[in-house]
């Protein structure tokens, strides 16, 4: 069965045709005409097909450009055997009327007659003639259009006596996609790369076939020019048989590409533009180049074809005269790099770096640093001193800063030699945002800022605004020092009640050093919040964080549990990166810190949208971030018990840390991981967060609410049955937080020591929790004292109150788990309410700890050294203790926390 090409019924059908007419003994001249690779040569094999299926005298021949220079060659050829189209018989030369007389019609195929020699021709038009009507004969042609042999007169007057003119049209997007098994998206891009060409089609498919299908559509252009060799084999030889100044004219194109003109073209071709209008008519006629002004290819794939046909001397030749003609019109900065790019750096003319520094200048302004760090790293190879290298190694890092911190740090390392003066070093330093410096003691940058530092300190200028940004960094770096510490707070207290925020400067020193008494809590938290807000109250939201203050202002607010300044001043930021250039993964930083404090606002739904948000927009940028961002999400996952999101931020956390990462993201990844572990797992996870807590203690990291491994680690010790140390660690963490002072970290502590603590004092205990959170930005705090108050009061006159609140809270929350806790207790009065956890004895307990994190019977007899008989007694004893009937209602007991969560939540 004969299968026609795609979306060609309409040709089939006039090929029908015409062999049904030669049947009937009335011949035909059918022409097929288009561009390179419009499905010419396949229309002539569908008609062969055709002619074979219905018994007919085929002959075919495909006319060559060396056909010109013997006469009758294609005829000759024509009318030797069919298979071997190079046999040449000599002699008279018949007619093809003279074979047209036996009982077959005969179907003459001839593909690329515009290349056929003259007296060929002439013969085709004798053999035809006015008989043609009259004989058994289909004469189908194919004649590429614009080919310099279409201007030949027999040509002419050969295809002036064509019955049937046929002129196949590009390929639809649907036929695109159907050919190549694509949809969507990349069925679009398929169809814009080929712009329908069935021979670029086929290319595709191809290549599909053998390499798969890209991830990214925009490769589709450039990796299929490199690969299909045979696609530039056709392309090369349509271009061989144009004249030089045509086949100059595409190179020029291909170079230029999108930043084409006609007058740019003439000056890259030196042809004046009458003779450059004439050359793209004549490449528009040809279907290399598209219809209209200003001149493009037929195709996205075309362009990358002749790009890859190219030499490289040819390449840079036209590329480096495309930019300087560019440059010489006055167009954009970042036009004009773009060749500059494809060039040789011995080829640069004097303004090559300026032009690169402008086009960094204007991506940066527009959100695309990764452009910028490409133009200033060619740069680079313009500079032709040690001072000019060492200046633009400092652009170049200031570029790098805001998506490669790693390289923006070796960079300005290299460029520091070559800076003459201190202000000069101080300056490039102080490029480097406070929230991408390395804080492992003994780090190449800790050490050139201390040298820095120690120089202003020296020679008297610490206060001048180089020396400030430097100390500023001086004491990032030196984070993890804790023989710090103390200077570090002295100089806090140096700024005085009211610290100058109102210059950049200014707000650096004072955001980190704000910074490292977060961390080691060394002043009050609402002290801290209010330099914090005022911090922020002096930072434009029109712009990215490149000094990375806001990170740490909105850092030391979250921290001291005061998440609406955060919140304000965020909603504004986000709001302005609608209207400006933010790149994807700035947004995304904004979302991670909008999403922490939305969940420590008690705004749980609205918080995961943020997180997951932030991750759809930069899904790879984030690791390039700073920890930062990724820390920011931790809490999010944990406070929301949104497990998906917790292995996700752990898998980023983790791609993160190596030897050099810093301890906030270290600790910050072993407690997500204490958290997936405690689920099943509490030995596994005590180990991670022992193991983050002397790491912690090391540096003199000290904040409950940022690190709140303490008390995790004291629930912990409880379940696998030592109070001993859970007591301990539960006192040490309510004494640090009393001493921080933020309302979300002392309800919290209240709450975990109340659960260790005799009835008596755990009523109290919990009662000062909920002062302390009833006027703190914590309802997710509040609900859980409500209910643990609930649970340790058993039946009273205030667990109704203390559960109905609860509940109000927790669905107000979006907390589903905690309204679902908070109903389990309100139940009814022939249902009466668990009984207190402490009416368990020690193993009991233990058991139920463990049951409670979803180990299974077999898990917990192994980690208790006994059978799963014993086991299953001791839960039968829980249950009637309790006042529950199944392992899920364990959760509700006092005492016993919810699975999934270190800290008992």
């Amino acid at each position: 069965m004969t299968t026609v090409p795609a979306e060609r019924d309409a040709e089939a059908a006039a090929l029908r045709a015409a062999l049904r007419a030669a049947h009937a003994g009335t011949g035909s001249l059918t022409l097929v005409t288009g561009p390179l690779g419009a499905g010419k040569s396949a229309l002539l094999d569908l008609a062969a097909d055709l002619a074979d299926h219905d018994g007919a005298d085929l002959l075919t021949t495909a006319a060559t450009p060396t056909d010109r220079t013997t006469a009758l060659t294609t005829a000759r050829r024509l009318l030797g055997h069919p298979h071997h189209p190079d046999h040449r018989p000599t002699g008279h030369t018949p007619d093809l009327a003279d074979r047209a007389t036996g009982d077959r019609p005969v179907v003459v195929l001839v593909d690329d007659l515009q290349w056929a020699d003259r007296p060929s021709l002439g013969w085709l038009r004798r053999s035809t003639g006015h008989r043609l009507t009259t004989l058994p004969l289909a004469l189908v042609c194919a004649i590429r259009d614009g080919d310099p042999g279409t201007t030949d007169p027999a040509l002419r007057d050969l295809t002036a006596t064509a019955t049937t003119r046929l002129r196949p049209a590009p390929l639809s997007e649907p036929a695109v996609a159907r050919l190549l098994g694509v949809h969507g998206d990349l069925a679009t891009a398929c169809h814009h790369a080929t712009a329908g060409n069935p021979l670029l089609v086929r290319a595709l498919a191809h290549d599909l076939a053998l390499h798969g299908t890209p991830t990214d559509p925009h490769h589709l252009t450039h990796g299929l020019a490199g690969r299909s060799w045979w696609l530039r084999e056709r392309v090369a030889g349509a271009l061989a048989t144009l004249p030089e100044h045509m086949t100059a004219c595409v190179r020029a194109l291909a170079a230029l590409g999108d930043d084409a003109t006609t007058d740019l073209l003439g000056e890259l071709t030196t042809t004046d533009p009458v003779a450059t209008t004439d050359t793209l008519h004549q490449l528009t006629r040809l279907g290399l180049l598209a219809p209209g002004d200003p001149p493009r290819f037929t195709a996205p794939l075309l362009r990358a074809v002749v790009d890859e046909l190219m030499s490289a001397d040819d390449h840079t030749r036209y590329r480096l005269r495309a930019a300087h003609a560019l440059h010489d019109a006055g167009s954009p900065p970042t036009t004009v790099a773009e060749h500059l790019l494809a060039t040789t750096p011995d080829t640069d003319p004097p303004w090559t770096a300026g032009e690169l520094r402008a086009a960094a200048d204007t991506a940066l302004h527009h959100g695309h640093p990764h452009h910028a760090t490409r133009y200033l790293r060619r740069a680079l190879h313009a500079a032709t001193t040690p001072t000019d290298r060492a200046r633009a190694l400092v652009d170049l890092a200031a570029a790098e800063t805001r998506h490669d911190t790693t390289a923006a740090h070796r960079h300005l390392a290299q460029a520091l030699p070559g800076l003459r003066t201190w202000r000069d070093r101080a300056e490039a330093l102080a490029l480097l945002p406070l929230t991408g410096l390395p804080t492992t003691p003994g780090s190449r940058a800790a050490t050139t800022l201390t040298a820095t530092h120690t120089t202003a300190t020296t020679t008297g200028t610490t206060r001048t605004d180089p020396a400030r940004r430097v100390e500023a960094r001086h004491w990032i770096t030196t984070s993890e020092d804790p023989t710090t510490t103390t200077a570090a707070r002295t100089r806090l207290d140096t700024l005085g009640p009211e610290p100058p925020a109102t210059t950049t400067a200014d707000r650096e020193l004072l955001t980190a050093l704000l910074h490292r008494s977060t961390l080691a809590a060394l002043h009050p938290a609402p002290t801290l919040a209010t330099h914090a807000e005022r911090v922020l109250h002096h930072e434009p939201t029109q712009r990215r964080d490149p000094t990375g203050t806001t990170t740490l202002a909105l850092t030391t607010l979250l921290a001291a549990g005061a998440p609406t300044p955060a919140t304000t001043w965020l909603d504004s930021a986000l709001r302005t990166t609608d209207h400006d250039h933010t790149t994807p993964t700035d947004r995304a930083a904004l979302l991670c810190h909008h999403a922490a404090a939305l969940a420590q606002a008690g705004m749980h739904t609205p918080a995961r949208a943020a997180a997951w948000h932030a991750l759809d927009l930069a899904p790879d940028g984030l690791r390039t971030l700073s920890a930062f961002p990724l820390a920011a999400l931790a809490p999010v996952a944990i406070t929301t018990h949104d497990h998906r999101l917790a292995t996700h931020v752990l898998t980023l956390c983790t791609h993160h840390t190596d030897h050099t990462a810093g301890l906030h993201l270290r600790a910050t990844t072993l407690m997500l991981r204490a958290t997936t572990a405690a689920r099943t797992d509490p030995r596994t996870a005590l180990e991670h967060l022992t193991t983050c807590g002397a790491l912690l203690t090391a540096a003199g990291w000290d904040n409950p609410v940022l690190f709140p491994w303490r008390p995790w680690a004291a629930r912990q010790h409880h379940a696998l049955g030592d109070p001993g140390s859970a007591r301990a660690l539960a006192d040490d963490d309510l004494d640090r937080a009393r001493h921080w002072a933020a309302p979300t970290a002392l309800g919290r502590a209240l709450r975990v020591r109340a659960a260790l603590a005799p009835p008596t004092e755990a009523t109290d205990l919990l009662d000062e929790a909920i002062t302390t959170l009833r006027p703190a930005h914590d309802p997710l705090g509040l609900a859980l004292a409500l209910l643990d108050r609930a649970r340790a009061a058993g039946e009273g006159p205030t667990t109704g109150d203390h559960t109905r609140e609860a509940l109000t809270l927790a669905q107000a929350c979006g907390a589903d788990w905690l309204a679902a806790r908070a109903r389990r207790l309100g139940a009814p009065a022939d249902h009466p309410p668990p009984r207190p956890a402490t009416a368990l004895s020690d193993t009991e307990r233990r058991v139920a700890e463990f049951a409670v994190n979803g180990l299974s019977n077999e898990r917990i007899a192994a980690e208790l050294g006994v059978s799963r008989r014993t086991v299953e007694k001791h839960l039968t004893s829980c249950y009637r203790k309790l006042g529950v009937s199944r392992r899920t209602e364990l959760v509700s007991a006092p005492g016993l926390g919810e699975p999934g969560h270190p800290d008992g939540r």
